[in-house]
């Protein structure tokens, strides 16, 4: 039986060029796989989330397409692109400062590549110019902001049509600095964030989608505070975005940042864990387990 194992062992390293850590890590997270060979028949054929099935956004009934995905599962497979979506005020920018100071990984703001995408020079800026005039243009030769959104304020049926240039480009932009990504080989994982990706159909690009939740009443104090925006300004904007249900309904994983920075630190390392480097996956399980034995201890 030991002999069998060791060469179940063999085939599975060698089937899937993995070291011996790995194929721990691997089997850890399939703990009732049957053994290393029911593993292997896992590992190949993967496991399906089903993330919700077809749903109607409250606001202006528009419908948007989630499907199943299949995710392999375990460090050493493929790199990751992670979506990472919420309501204003939730926190994205400060999880995602953490992951980047503590994983090998690259991350986006669907905002910034925008700004990216419309440079003079590219077909984004055309497209746009062509639409709004070039009075939207600075001195500089920049697409002025200001400008823009005046245009579309006077004129809001222009916003779909900057969205249907805006949108394509940023995709494109993504699909290709992940590509570049993983022929690099030099990042474990991908992330792009905004409050839109689902709108957007970005569950049909990433592997998974997180959502950072954090309670309506914490969101409207960071943003009075930090931004200085007035209760009607949030309201405004709350308004416009998917409501808790949705977010949930559409996304893999679901992190509460309502509490301390502490514990939103812990949640991101127990999701991460089996896809970094087993030496990191280590150091979360053992903090899981510390917070856990902890919070075991009789009274």
């Amino acid at each position: 039986m030991r002999k069998r194992h060791i060469l179940l062992s063999v085939l599975l390293r060698a089937c899937l060029k993995i070291t011996f850590r790995q194929m721990c890590v691997i089997l850890w997270q399939n703990p009732n796989a049957g053994g290393v060979a029911g593993c292997v028949e896992q590992i190949r054929a993967g496991y399906t989330a089903k993330v919700g099935t077809r749903f109607t956004a409250a606001d202006g009934g528009n419908e948007f397409q989630a499907r199943s995905r299949t995710v392999t599962k375990g460090w050493g497979c493929k790199m990751r692109f992670i979506g990472i979506t919420g309501g204003i005020g939730a926190g994205k920018s400060e999880i995602l400062h953490y992951i980047g100071q503590h994983c090998r990984c690259e991350i986006y703001l669907a905002d910034e590549v925008a700004h990216l995408v419309k440079q003079p020079g590219s077909r984004a800026y055309r497209e746009l110019v062509q639409l709004l005039g070039q009075d939207v243009t600075a001195a500089d030769g920049q697409i002025d902001r200001a400008a823009m959104a005046d245009k579309i304020f006077a004129k809001p049926e222009l916003l779909e049509q900057v969205n249907e240039i805006i949108h394509p480009a940023v995709k494109e932009f993504l699909l290709e600095r992940l590509e570049h990504a993983k022929k690099a080989g030099t990042a474990e994982l991908f992330f792009v964030e905004a409050a839109l990706l689902i709108e957007c159909g970005y569950l049909a690009l990433v592997d998974e989608m997180w959502y950072i939740y954090a309670d309506k009443e914490i969101r409207r104090d960071r943003l009075r505070s930090a931004r200085g925006y007035s209760e009607e300004k949030i309201s405004q904007i709350m308004s416009r975005q998917l409501s808790e249900e949705m977010f949930r309904k559409n996304c893999d994983f679901v992190i509460d940042n309502s509490g301390s920075l502490e514990n939103t630190y812990r949640q991101i390392d127990r999701r991460l864990a089996p896809f970094l480097r087993p030496a990191m996956a280590q150091a979360a399980s053992a903090d899981w387990a510390g917070t856990h034995e902890q919070a075991c201890r009789p009274k």
